[in-house]
């Protein structure tokens, strides 16, 4: 950039680099799923309860995949130059890939109990990026707004 400041950070770009492989993973899959495949990954979640954690990946859930880590992946490029040279801007992307992985657990549950925390996960990450700038009067009550909301969804 010539005659100015180049206000683009290297920690945005890289940020970025997570929701775009993990789209181009799930449109890989786009073929596979498209035939009626179903793609499972399941592990103990709390064993004395007998409750697993389990991702269903299907042609549903595969789009609403492909919608979040596409659309993720757009907000962490612009973000790059939007909020380039923040005091907190490790912070804003840590909130930002924990509400994306959140959206994520979110689509691809197939437990009701991890539906009802990846929700509640959501909830607090949507929360915490809305009230970023929690110097800002008007920030804290959007983000108490934000989690009345979707808490009480």
């Amino acid at each position: 950039m010539s005659g100015g400041k180049d206000k683009t950070n290297w920690p945005g770009r890289l940020s970025a680099c997570l929701p775009l492989i993990l789209f181009g993973w799930f449109a890989w899959q786009v073929p596979h799923l498209a035939h009626g495949h179903r793609i499972v990954f399941s592990m103990d979640w709390v064993p004395s309860l007998g409750v697993d954690l389990t991702v269903v990946i299907d042609g549903l859930s595969g789009l609403y995949a492909l919608i979040v880590t596409g659309i993720g992946t757009l907000i962490l490029v612009y973000a790059d130059r939007y909020m380039a040279g923040h005091a907190h801007i490790g912070r804003f992307y840590l909130y930002l890939h924990a509400f994306l992985l959140s959206m994520l657990g979110l689509v691809l549950s197939d437990n009701l109990l991890a539906l009802f925390v990846f929700w509640e996960l959501t909830t607090l990450f949507s929360f915490l990026m809305i009230g970023f700038e929690h110097d800002s009067a008007e920030a804290r009550a959007n983000a108490r707004q934000s989690l009345l909301v979707t808490g009480g969804g």
